[in-house]
């Protein structure tokens, strides 16, 4: 009997130990479930800031991380070792920033880390690179598009993560009829804004990689602009932004106009007055060089370079008029070009 009573108790121990292991393992199960849903619902919002400045030792690219919450909190500043820096843009699918730098004709580009730390990873030099302004990165063939303001064109590198080196010329070249600022790929569609007197906004269809015209050009004018410099089209509302710098020595006089039903409008190649401008003391807007969208569901805010005051400001896109905006962000330095990565 004694042994039997051991036996016993050694298969009740066991039974307990599995009926624990599994209460456990379950437990654990669950918790992974949870932290997997909890990641499935992690959002982004990071904002990618080009500073200029002749000065190579300075931090020429600032990032905030959140975006989406006022005041930003500290920002990453980084030494990118190029001066004078202009266009900036992210690609999501490899984790790849790039800049343009108005200096020494120079692309390069940067790892990010999860937590928005940046690696310079390549760089290369065109030395065709006259006063770049904007740039645009489309991803399904790998093509960096930068706004040339110097000699009117469009110039396009194919596979610039891959490019490197101090002669470098670009896929192709497209010549324009005006000083081109601001661009803004949405698939095809290519926007570009010419600057000065044009007061002009011009879409393009970029059809494919190895073309060096733009096909099916159309444009629209806008009443009552002064210098037109940022652009930004979002297609699901059909809503286009712009900025205008207005006079560049006065730190009051800038706009940002919302135009709505846009798309439209550029078939009729005429004159177009917009929805709503957000101008006035109240805004801050003095030379609004650079804009973006946070398109996500119940955010709908208008991010804005203001270089003469040296802030980021952030708006409602149903913002009107002399309006406050919801973010008044002090910079270090003069904001040039801005990326709003927000996902």
């Amino acid at each position: 009997p004694i042994p039997d009573r051991a036996k016993s108790s050694s298969m009740i121990k066991h039974s307990l130990h599995s009926y624990f292991a599994f209460i456990l393992a379950v437990i654990a199960l669950a918790g992974c479930k949870k932290e997997e849903d909890n990641l499935n619902k992690l959002t982004v919002s990071r904002l990618y800031i080009s500073i200029s400045g002749l000065d190579s030792l300075a931090n020429h690219t600032l990032v905030y991380d959140p975006a989406d919450i006022s005041p930003f909190s500290g920002a990453f500043q980084y030494l990118s070792t190029q001066s004078d820096t202009h266009g900036i843009s992210f690609d999501d699918s490899t984790g790849s920033v790039y800049q343009v730098s108005a200096k020494k004709w120079g692309i390069k580009k940067f790892a990010v880390s999860i937590f928005g730390k940046l690696t310079e990873s390549s760089s290369f030099v065109d030395s065709g690179l006259l006063s770049p302004k904007e740039i645009a990165y489309r991803r399904k063939d790998s093509l960096l598009f930068i706004a040339n303001n110097g000699d009117s064109t469009i110039r396009a590198f194919f596979n610039p993560s891959g490019s490197s080196g101090n002669r470098n010329e670009p896929k192709k070249k497209l010549k324009l009829d005006g000083k081109p600022w601001g661009i803004c790929l949405n698939r095809d569609s290519l926007f570009i804004v010419l600057e000065g007197d044009r007061r002009e906004v011009q879409l393009s269809k970029i059809l494919r990689a190895d073309t060096s015209k733009l096909s099916n050009k159309t444009k629209i004018t806008i009443n009552g602009a002064v210098n037109l410099h940022g652009v930004f089209y979002y297609a699901k509302q059909d809503v286009l932004l712009l900025t205008d710098i207005g006079q560049e020595g006065s730190n009051s006089d800038g706009k940002i106009y919302i135009i709505e039903s846009a798309k439209a409008l550029f078939a009729s190649n005429s004159s177009v007055t917009p929805t709503r401008i957000i101008a006035g003391a109240n805004t801050f807007l003095g030379n609004p060089v650079d804009i973006d969208f946070d398109r996500r569901d119940g955010k709908n805010l208008i991010y804005v370079a203001e270089k003469l005051n040296k802030r980021i400001l952030v708006f409602k896109l149903s913002d009107t008029g002399n309006a406050a905006p919801l973010n008044n962000q002090e910079l270090p330095g003069t904001p040039e070009a801005i990326y709003l990565d927000a996902r």
